[in-house]
């Protein structure tokens, strides 16, 4: 877990696995029209790192990170267009530090079904 948020581009293309990209890249793909659709898609992903973060540090989980897709509304619009989801993010017990999200199925650990359980658990506020 970092003591500051980082805010990484990748260009989602399993051709080519998913390379890392800087604001040039995104201005040369014309992945976005301009450096103030950059410096907002980072204010909306720092925003919603901020509340997620507070929202699962309530829960006794620990928000390690997390993927987030934008995209255009019909409007031109950017938008945030993926699913928010242990699929997604990297959470960990807070007090055990034990994965409950899907690296328990990349890892080989079992007990996804128990862990994504436990995070729902948590977030209706059953435990």
């Amino acid at each position: 877990v970092l003591p500051f948020t980082l805010v990484e581009f990748d260009y989602k293309n399993d051709e080519l696995g998913d390379p890392k990209l800087n604001d040039q890249h995104c201005l040369i793909l014309n992945l976005v029209e301009n450096q103030s659709e950059l410096d907002y898609i980072r204010y909306m992903a720092r925003r919603i790192n901020d509340l997620l973060k507070d929202f699962y540090t309530q829960r006794n989980l620990t928000l390690v990170d997390f993927k987030l897709e934008f995209g255009r509304d019909i409007d031109g619009n950017i938008i945030l267009i993926d699913e928010l989801s242990p699929d997604n993010f990297r959470l960990w017990d807070s007090e055990s530090g034990e994965s409950m999200d899907k690296d328990r199925f990349r890892q080989g650990l079992g007990g996804l079904k128990v862990a994504y359980e436990e995070v729902l658990n948590r977030i209706l506020g059953n435990k």
